[in-house]
């Protein structure tokens, strides 16, 4: 019943905002004028100026005034998306007669929406969360004696990397995903009991594993393809519709990260197509592409460097070391592991 009474309420705001509101946000082509936004009981409000922001918080002061309904303020922010400079000493906002704070990043859902719209302090966070869970499962297996390979990749895949993937179906081909992967290496090498300067390549090599930037990318992929068939009605279609009309005007958007990527990939022909048959078995081909390529620059660094050349006499292959999982004793698979890894030179 309360839910029931909520929406009732909610829509009240919709309707006096969509009436009554000005300078939301434009998205073009379709022209549509976006005001405000509601998931569960957030509400987000929309401007391209701050006259126009002040009379959608007038409304939505009235109205819950009205209603009897509560607005969070401890939770309430402003986030003035721009590439950079000071605010102007006129740019401030009111509720009722609180002030409001204009904040440079504001957390929602666990994706930190910043005035530059930079994904780094996400994936900062997202590392940070990422690696302590990964210390505690290493600790956790190490004190029930558990050293197995498939356990420990296992554990690593289903309770840490999902962490580390959070969200990647809007920042995944971003080029500042170093601190993620750092997470994931950190862990092998965790488990292996070598350096933590031991060269990734080789620690690819031993384990078998490619970088989390394969998962990435076809989360991102998956989501694309999830927008090119959503209803020309749905505001994520409207969105991705104006981001594809900046793309054609060679602004650089995520719709260009996107048609970037598989062009890279060879698949050229389903970004002109906007689309494919069947995206299941196209995301099946698409990640294996990028194994694929992932093997064929592993097996350059090992050819071009110096460095590796003692290596790769003993290793051709990107597949896991047999010894992870025959050597049972875990002081005798860590000398092994630190030998092999130490014929790099």
């Amino acid at each position: 019943m309360f839910t029931v009474l909520f929406s009732l309420f909610i829509n009240e705001l919709t309707k006096d905002i969509t009436e009554n509101g000005k300078h939301g946000i434009q998205l073009s082509p379709d022209l549509i004028e976006l005001l405000i936004l509601l998931f569960a009981d957030d509400v987000v409000l929309f401007s391209d100026s701050v006259i126009g922001l002040q009379t959608q918080l007038n409304i939505l002061y009235c109205t819950a005034k009205r209603l009897d309904m509560i607005v969070n303020l401890d939770k309430s922010n402003i986030v003035v998306f721009r590439n950079g400079g000071h605010l102007a000493l006129r740019e401030k906002c009111f509720f009722g007669d609180q002030i409001l704070e204009i904040v440079n990043k504001y957390k929602y859902l666990g994706i930190y929406l910043t005035t530059r719209l930079t994904f780094s302090p996400t994936l900062d966070d997202l590392a940070s969360r990422a690696r302590k869970g990964m210390l505690a499962i290493v600790k956790l297996l190490w004190s029930i004696g558990e050293h197995s390979p498939e356990i420990f990749f296992k554990m690593f895949d289903s309770q840490i990397q999902p962490i580390l993937t959070y969200g990647s179906e809007i920042w995944g081909l971003s080029d500042n995903q170093e601190c993620i992967e750092r997470v994931h290496l950190s862990a092998l090498k965790k488990f292996m009991g070598v350096s933590s300067k031991s060269p990734r390549h080789l620690i690819y090599g031993e384990t078998g594993r490619y970088p989390l930037y394969v998962h990435t990318y076809a989360r991102c992929i998956k989501f694309w393809l999830r927008l090119t068939c959503m209803d020309d009605k749905r505001y994520p279609r409207k969105a991705y519709n104006m981001l594809l009309n900046l793309q054609r005007q060679n602004y650089n958007t995520w719709a260009c990260s996107i048609r970037n990527v598989l062009y890279k990939f060879g698949f050229g022909v389903v970004w002109e197509m906007q689309g494919v048959g069947d995206v299941k078995s196209f995301i099946k081909e698409f990640k294996q592409r990028l194994i694929d390529c992932f093997k064929q620059d592993w097996h350059s660094a090992l050819e071009s460097h110096d460095f590796y050349n003692v290596y790769s006499h003993f290793n051709h292959s990107l597949v896991r070391s047999p010894y992870l999982s025959l050597l049972n004793n875990i002081s005798v698979r860590r000398v092994f592991a630190r030998f092999r890894i130490g014929m790099s030179a």
